[in-house]
C-alpha cells in the first residue's frame, strides 16, 4: 500500500536523496501505472503528471528527490518495454487531443498536433499562412 493518499510524486516533503529513493519505489512507479489515465479508446497511452509548475524548495531537484523519482520512472519503463515520453503540458494537451481524433500516429509525431510551439527568434519559422504582426 502507498504511504499517502495523493499517491504521486513532489508531495512538498523535504527528502534526503537516501530518503527519496526509498519514496519513488517500483512499486509506486507501478501504481501511477496501473491508474492507466488516459483516453478512451487509446489505453496503450498512459498520462502520468509528476511536476507542476513549481517546487516548493530547491532542496527537490538538488538533493535527489527529483533525480530518484526519474530515475523509478526510466527504470520501470525499461524492464516493462514501455516508451517513456517527457512532455510539456502544450504537448500533454495536443496528445490527448490527437488521441481523441483516433490517430494511429506514433506520440513523437503529434506533440505539436494542435497548439504549435510557441513563436520564438530560436529557429521556429512561422506556416507563411499564419499572422506575425503584433497589433
Amino acid at each position: 500500500a502507498l504511504d499517502d493518499a495523493e499517491g504521486s510524486g513532489l508531495s512538498g516533503r523535504l527528502f534526503g536523496p537516501s530518503e527519496a529513493k526509498d519514496y519513488f519505489k517500483k512499486q509506486r512507479v507501478d501504481f501511477w501505472n496501473r491508474m492507466a489515465i488516459g483516453v478512451e479508446g487509446k489505453p496503450e497511452w498512459v498520462f502520468v503528471k509528476i511536476h507542476a509548475h513549481g517546487m516548493l524548495h530547491q532542496s527537490l531537484f538538488f538533493d535527489g528527490e527529483m533525480e530518484a523519482m526519474l530515475s523509478a520512472i526510466e527504470e520501470y519503463c525499461t524492464e516493462n518495454d514501455l516508451k517513456l515520453h517527457y512532455v510539456t503540458a502544450r504537448e500533454g494537451y495536443n496528445l490527448v487531443k490527437a488521441a481523441e481524433s483516433g490517430t494511429d500516429k506514433t506520440p513523437e509525431l503529434l506533440y505539436d498536433f494542435i497548439i504549435p510551439p510557441p513563436l520564438t527568434r530560436s529557429g521556429y519559422t512561422a506556416p507563411e499562412n499564419a499572422s506575425t504582426s503584433l497589433q
